[in-house]
């Protein structure tokens, strides 16, 4: 069954198990979408959005911090799926823009936002940080 459209596919492709992530019918290697990686990565969305509500800068780092170990967590323990990727992709898109508002430079997302999506697509990624780090730490500074 295909369900993604092909405005999808151009956003998020080379992912066969693309339409069974977006039904939420993964199997295989995905079926345990449960995992230590994906923890760490929705403990570190659920840290920054803490820290754009007004929570301690603590925070803040936190949320950078699970995001540079979510990948390294997933790759060291075998628990890497297309599942946890979207989802850190995901995650990394609105806190970047989020972030962005937060800190004052949301003209700056008509810049980042597609380079983000170019990197997606052709499967690069910085060997360190990422946006939402930058402007994260940018905010913190400011």
């Amino acid at each position: 069954m295909t369900i993604a459209t092909n405005k999808m596919r151009t956003i998020l492709p080379r992912y066969p198990s693309q339409d069974k992530i977006i039904l939420g019918l993964a199997s295989g290697k995905d079926k345990e979408i449960i995992n230590i990686p994906n923890a760490v990565s929705i403990a570190g969305y659920a840290s920054t959005i803490a820290w754009l509500m007004g929570a301690h800068p603590a925070f803040a780092v936190a949320g950078i911090v699970a995001d540079e170990i979510d990948g390294p967590i997933a790759r060291k323990t075998n628990q890497t799926t297309d599942f946890g990727s979207l989802l850190d992709w995901g995650i990394d898109l609105t806190l970047t823009g989020a972030v962005a508002l937060k800190v004052g430079l949301a003209p700056w997302l008509l810049l980042i936002t597609p380079v983000q999506i170019w990197m997606r697509q052709n499967e690069k990624a910085p060997t360190f940080g990422s946006a939402r780090a930058a402007l994260t730490v940018y905010g913190l500074v400011k």
